[in-house]
């Protein structure tokens, strides 16, 4: 199987300009493997324009640990379509029958010079002849011995792309010969191409290392640094979280942006892909196929699910493979893999937010891009979703956060009564699938729930599909972003009595959509309705009444529903605790009821009879 590959026929088909970017990419490639920044290569300029004599100039690196295509820390490049005789070589390297001074000065810095043509292929004579044209150039050189010369043919270039398959991927594209769905290094965001796309810094606390002991935020800079010394470490599998819109996708793109802080991971090394897309060959197929060929890449997957994080992760820990993987999790799921390293980012800053709305869309103004933002509370999708309903000439400061929501939701289109309760149903869990074969046909639960038809329930998940405010991954749904989704779910809880959809959830066959519902109330702590629901899951009877007997779904149930009310949630623990087996190591789901001891105690009123259950479990 060919992935990567380019024949020496495909190089010859790259135009003049491809042709150097071609070998400028090589180049920084080269040397991003080596630690050594793209600061130290120049290049550009039109093809035509006089350039001293070389195309590509690798300039005063401080040292190259590995020299390999890129042989000195001088070394001068000029890149030719054409093909270049020994006559022409010679001829190249000259001006007025003297040495250019650019081939001097590489002389006298022990550099190299080298000679690209993407036309010819040479055999061993060919090249000894070109090599020699080239030394006969510099015969009258006082210092010619310090100068190494080299001609790379399309072959050699072909050689050299093998190394580096994330230059091999931009070439494909070049060329037409895309790999569907996998992309190289550029804006993986979907900011329109004629919009500023540069990432917004501020002191704003809003990335968490979630491998660290202290889980405290950092700033976005710090984050990023935090990602990239992650990413360093070959075989190394990196996953950022987040709710949908606080800018994962672009966070994932600033590691390997030039100017975002210090020591930038290598943008010519990277491959990309939206696992949403259809992808050929597979994200396994791919990262196999890397392996086995011994490349050197980070591999960052979009939109990728917890099942496909973990098989691809234990793909990488069993190779010797110089691969990092970086994936970005999607908001549907409520599981979790384990993973060697989770960032986690939160909302941006309204300061940021209100910038980036500004920039998006000027005519709105400042006072509107600060209504819009703080209506967003950081949320940057809330925020251009809302700023896009909204015309140049309004004015949003008096405008109630309820009047807002109208306007995010309706979208300028007729107002639905059934779109809008139909919302707040499916608003209710955090996820639902649309099957009628898979998980209990949740749709059906969900519409007895509300007391409406499942085909109306259908038809307008699929409107806000079409809305975008719903996410979709094949069979699953989610109402997002979460900012929204809240808003939706709180009104639903004020209209939907517990008991209705208790009568619903409690069956065995629904615990999926029990369990999703309890990661939404775990979003709505200061709603009284979901405070009144969450109580009503510990009565007698329910599914949690008896914390000692429950399995690992229903203490992940209690655990997403603790922010709702601490107080009650330990006092649960507290009376399970009783029960001298699950207050020990005995206890063999004991590491999750600590875990979220812990946090329970975390609040101050509850921090001593924390201690005092978790030092139940410490004296086993």
């Amino acid at each position: 199987m060919i992935l990567f590959e380019l024949t020496p026929a495909d190089i010859s088909n790259l135009n003049d300009s491809d042709l150097r970017e071609l070998v400028a990419r090589l180049c920084e490639a080269e040397l991003s493997r080596q630690g050594i920044s793209p600061v130290n290569i120049k290049w550009g300029g039109a093809q035509e324009a006089p350039d001293g004599g070389l195309d590509v100039y690798v300039q005063d690196v401080s040292s190259l640990p590995a020299p390999g295509f890129v042989p000195r820390t001088n070394t001068g490049i000029q890149v030719k379509k054409n093909s270049m005789s020994k006559a022409a070589c010679a001829k190249e390297m000259q001006e007025r029958g003297d040495v250019k001074k650019i081939i001097s000065h590489l002389a006298n810095n022990h550099g190299a010079y080298i000679i690209v043509s993407g036309k010819d292929r040479c055999t061993d004579k060919m090249l000894s002849d070109r090599i020699s044209g080239m030394e006969s150039a510099i015969k009258g050189l006082p210092n010619k011995e310090n100068l190494k010369l080299d001609f790379y043919c399309s072959d050699r270039l072909s050689n050299w792309l093998r190394l580096h398959p994330g230059v091999a991927l931009w070439a494909r594209i070049k060329l037409g010969k895309l790999l569907s769905g996998w992309k190289p290094f550029g804006r993986w965001t979907s900011v329109p191409a004629n919009k500023e796309d540069e990432l917004l810094l501020d002191d704003h606390p809003c990335v968490r290392d979630l491998n660290s002991p202290d889980k405290s935020a950092v700033a976005l800079i710090d984050g990023i640094k935090l990602a990239r010394d992650k990413l360093r470490n070959p075989r190394s599998a990196v996953r950022i979280t987040g709710l949908s819109g606080v800018g994962k996708t672009r966070f994932a793109q600033a590691l390997f942006e030039a100017g975002t802080g210090e020591n930038v991971l290598s943008s010519t090394d990277v491959i990309y892909a939206d696992l949403g897309e259809d992808l050929k060959p597979s994200a396994a197929e791919l990262l196999n196929y890397l392996i086995a060929n011994e490349y050197t890449a980070f591999v960052v997957l979009d939109n990728c699910n917890p099942e496909v994080h973990r098989q691809l992760q234990r793909q990488l820990s069993e190779s010797k493979a110089g691969l990092s993987l970086l994936t970005i999790e999607y908001d549907i799921s409520d599981d979790k893999p384990e993973e060697t390293g989770v960032i986690h980012l939160e909302p941006s800053s309204e300061k940021t937010v209100s910038v980036l709305i500004q920039r998006r869309f000027p005519e709105l103004g400042q006072l509107n891009a600060h209504r819009i933002a703080e209506f967003a509370g950081g949320n940057a999708r809330v925020a251009i979703a809302l700023a896009n309903r909204v015309d140049a000439d309004e004015t949003l400061t008096k405008f109630s956060d309820d009047a807002l929501f109208k306007r995010l939701f309706s979208q300028r289109k007729e107002h639905s009564d059934s779109l809008l309760i139909n919302a707040e149903i499916l608003s209710l869990v955090y996820s639902f699938n649309v099957s009628a074969k898979e998980f209990n046909d949740e749709l059906s639960v969900l519409a007895n729930i509300g007391d409406v038809k499942r085909k109306s329930l259908h038809r307008d998940q699929v409107e806000l599909l079409h809305r975008q405010l719903i996410q979709q991954r094949g069979n699953w749904r989610a109402v997002l972003p979460h900012a929204l989704a809240n808003r939706l779910a709180s009104r639903a809880l004020e209209n939907i009595a517990p008991d209705e959809i208790n009568s619903e959830l409690f069956k065995l066959e629904n615990i999926r959509l029990l369990k999703s519902c309890a990661h939404r109330l775990g979003y709505l702590h200061d709603c009284q309705a979901a405070h009144e629901l969450a109580s009503s899951w510990l009565q007698h009877g329910a599914p949690l009444n008896n914390i000692a007997a429950c399995d690992p779904e229903h203490l992940a149930i209690l655990s997403y529903i603790a922010p709702v009310f601490p107080a009650t949630a330990l006092s649960a623990i507290e009376k399970a605790c009783e029960d001298k087996k699950f207050a020990s190591r005995k206890n063999v789901y004991f590491s999750t009821v600590v875990c979220l001891l812990c946090k329970l105690a975390y609040e101050d009123e509850m921090f001593d009879r924390a201690a005092g259950v978790l030092l139940k479990f410490a004296e086993t």
